[in-house]
C-alpha cells in the first residue's frame, strides 16, 4: 500500500539476540518470542530532517486511508 503510493518504508529491526553478536554470544532464535513477533510486525517510516509537513501529512493520510 505505501510502496504503490511512493512511500518508502522498509523492515528494518533485528533482535539482538538473533544477529550475528548475539548468537556468537550464546543466543537462539525462539529464546525470545514476542521480540521476535514484534520484530517482524515493525516498519520503519520516512523519517528525516528534510521531511517536510505536507510530506507528512501525505504519508500519515495513506496509512489512515489503509486501515479505512
Amino acid at each position: 500500500h505505501l510502496k504503490f503510493r511512493g512511500i518508502h518504508a522498509v523492515f528494518h529491526y533485528v533482535p539482538l539476540h538473533t544477529s550475528p553478536v548475539g548468537l556468537s554470544l550464546g543466543y537462539q532464535p525462539g529464546m525470545l518470542p514476542v521480540t521476535e513477533k514484534l520484530s517482524s510486525q515493525l516498519i520503519r517510516l520516512p523519517f528525516y530532517y528534510e521531511l517536510a509537513d505536507t510530506e507528512i501529512l501525505r504519508i500519515t493520510d495513506t496509512i489512515k486511508a489503509y486501515f479505512n
